[in-house]
């Protein structure tokens, strides 16, 4: 995994650092954008492993009280749907005039409704996630597949939609999670 930093950096909030919240963060900054990590449990550095067992790292920002989270131009929620309302004052600390968007990566349905009380006016993003990822421990990724993304509301716009390009590839092999190695 190498770098390329885009030509325009943005200030991201990810809120989340499970499986995919992890992998977008990682992708973002390996991207070269200023990436920050709100999470309920703090960890050391962001981990990705990849489909052939290799150990990526990244030291970013790690977050774990809302008060200490700044304005961001984007936002991205990564926590599941029913997590929202635990999520809400991150959302309404790292939302203000200059945030473009919020970008929710969440399962379910009626991520407006849900988002809209916590943001104010910043525009709410649902985005659809495919990537076959996995939480294996605090900050750690295991990523079999790509990922891909669709924010149909504004795709050009949104500085992820080079990583999410970037790193998709109908080839990548089918691989099995490090917890089921070894198991029949």
């Amino acid at each position: 995994m190498s770098s390329s930093p885009s030509s325009t950096q943005a200030r991201i909030v990810v809120v989340g650092a499970g499986s995919i919240g992890g992998f977008v963060a990682f992708e973002l900054a390996r991207a070269g954008h200023d990436v920050t990590l709100c999470v309920r449990s703090p960890f050391e550095r962001l981990v990705v492993i990849d489909e052939h067992g290799q150990r990526h790292e990244r030291v970013l920002p790690i977050l774990t009280d809302p008060a200490d989270v700044a304005e961001a131009d984007w936002v991205i929620l990564a926590t599941k749907a029913h997590q929202t309302e635990a999520a809400a004052q991150w959302l309404r600390n790292a939302c203000g005039p200059s945030t473009q968007g919020v970008v929710v990566m969440q399962n379910g349905v009626e991520h407006e409704a849900r988002v809209r009380p916590y943001v104010g006016a910043v525009p709410v993003l649902p985005c659809i996630v495919r990537c076959g990822a996995e939480a294996i421990a605090p900050g750690t990724s295991f990523i079999t597949a790509s990922l891909v993304s669709k924010c149909p509301a504004a795709p050009s716009r949104l500085p992820w939609v080079r990583c999410s390009q970037r790193r998709h590839s109908s080839s990548w092999p089918s691989t099995t999670s490090p917890r089921s190695r070894g198991r029949n």
